[in-house]
């Protein structure tokens, strides 16, 4: 009896509707036939043509609007949070520091995800390395005095 071996691929191919290409070239062979069909039954207006032709390409660049960004990571997450006298300046954005109620710190394998759930949606949030972790909660302790975590 043979074992196959199980070990699973490094590369793992994206679905075709992930390849911007296969994406690509989907619509341009949609348009072509679109663009074939009009002339061919003599229904070759310019502007129902071109609404036509939008109206292809929505289901390709629809998804991209409810893309949830993603966050931004950051390298030295001590000196992007930073605090002064009343303040904590996160980035370019500031907060009170008496308005912070809660800091959320969630660990994903080699990552560490910050953010403020309970204050303004408007307020940044960033992803660093989970090696730094120990020296950020120091950090936020020493700025924020107690906090809680999330």
């Amino acid at each position: 009896m043979t074992k196959f071996s199980t070990i699973p691929s490094a590369v793992q191919a994206k679905p075709f509707y992930q390849q911007p290409r296969i994406l690509f070239a989907i619509w341009l062979l949609l348009s072509i036939l679109y663009l074939a069909y009009r002339y061919i039954t003599d229904q070759f207006w310019l502007f129902e043509t071109l609404y036509g032709l939008l109206l292809l390409s929505y289901p390709f660049w629809l998804p991209s609007l409810f893309k949830a960004p993603k966050p931004l990571l950051i390298n030295d997450p001590k000196n992007y949070v930073r605090f002064n006298a009343e303040q904590m300046l996160i980035g370019e954005a500031n907060i009170e520091i008496k308005k912070v109620q809660k800091v959320a710190l969630d660990v994903v394998e080699q990552q560490v995800y910050f953010s403020l759930p309970f204050n303004s949606n408007k307020l940044p949030s960033f992803v660093f390395a989970v090696e730094q972790l120990e020296d950020f909660k120091a950090h936020l302790v020493k700025g924020l005095g107690k906090i809680d975590y999330v």
